[in-house]
């Protein structure tokens, strides 16, 4: 059986990023280039070798990855950075799935009210959803259940509804404002049609 993974790769230099993520492939993965970041999807796990690779080759670039398995439920964000060779972990960062919902989280950055919405409310979430570290010292994220929250911007109020790592939302458009300006009419003779 093989481990699918999803990485979100980028570089602290996009455009040398983008002449070299365009000449290259990773084994068994599949690379998507979008507005700062390449999306790696894999079929056999992180691809750590082919992203080392990459930091030993390009000495002057600095690599950020962060990767997740591909799973229904507790899904986390491992990030680390890649600098001539060497890997140094920077953390962990939780990961939501979205139900029903037509675009990748990641990925669609800005393109309407809806997506510019969630993505708030995402960040709200990774506020409340802090990583912890058990006795062992394995580092974990302790999602928060059950939580409610309320998103708008001048068009739109989103609704939120999360249970530990799933998001649940509805949307609804606001009503516009009407100003209406009433006059007095004190004689009927003063209504011209």
């Amino acid at each position: 059986m093989t481990n699918k993974t999803r990485t979100v790769l980028s570089c602290n230099d996009w455009r040398k990023f983008t002449e070299t993520m365009q000449s290259i492939s990773f084994k068994n993965s599949k690379i998507k280039l979008s507005e700062r970041s390449a999306e790696i999807v894999s079929q056999n796990g992180y691809p750590e070798k082919e992203i080392l690779k990459l930091s030993i080759e390009n000495p002057n670039l600095i690599f950020k990855s962060q990767y997740s398995l591909f799973s229904e439920d507790y899904s986390i964000w491992h990030i680390f950075e890649y600098s001539q060779g060497q890997v140094k972990e920077i953390g962990l960062r939780p990961s939501y799935t979205v139900p029903n919902y037509n675009l990748n989280i990641e990925s669609f950055m800005g393109y309407n009210n809806h997506d510019e919405l969630l993505i708030r409310a995402i960040e709200i979430f990774e506020r409340i959803d802090r990583v912890r570290e058990n006795e062992n010292g394995d580092k974990y994220i302790d999602y928060e259940s059950e939580i409610t929250l309320t998103v708008e911007d001048e068009d739109f109020q989103m609704q939120l509804y999360k249970e530990e790592s799933k998001i649940y939302y509805k949307v609804f458009k606001k009503a516009k404002e009407t100003n209406i300006l009433l006059i007095p009419i004190e004689n009927e003779m003063d209504i011209q049609f």
